[in-house]
């Protein structure tokens, strides 16, 4: 309802502001494709580039009152990817509790 969609507006605010780590690594760079980019219609999807080439895509559902995230894992091995994607999926939780 209004309430789910008014609180996933305030945290899509919020990712705006400038977060500057996730998961102990640190944002390398954001794309805001809320006025549009490369070519894409504006749509509200944030996407994070983290250092050492992981990335984390977050957009509201279209659908549903909750946001959804997508998470790019870069490492030498699968269990290093794999603690990876856990750090990044704990620090998003944190960040929209």
């Amino acid at each position: 309802g209004n309430l789910g969609f008014s609180k996933m507006q305030s945290i899509m605010k919020s990712m705006r502001l400038g977060i500057k780590s996730f998961g102990g690594f640190k944002v390398e760079g954001v794309s805001d494709y809320k006025d549009g980019l490369d070519g894409l219609p504006p749509s509200d999807v944030i996407k994070f580039k983290l250092e050492g080439g992981s990335t984390i895509v977050i957009r509201p559902s279209g659908t549903e009152p909750k946001l959804k995230a997508y998470f790019s894992a870069a490492s030498d091995s699968n269990e290093g990817a794999s603690a990876l994607t856990e750090s990044m999926i704990e620090s998003v939780n944190d960040l929209i509790k």
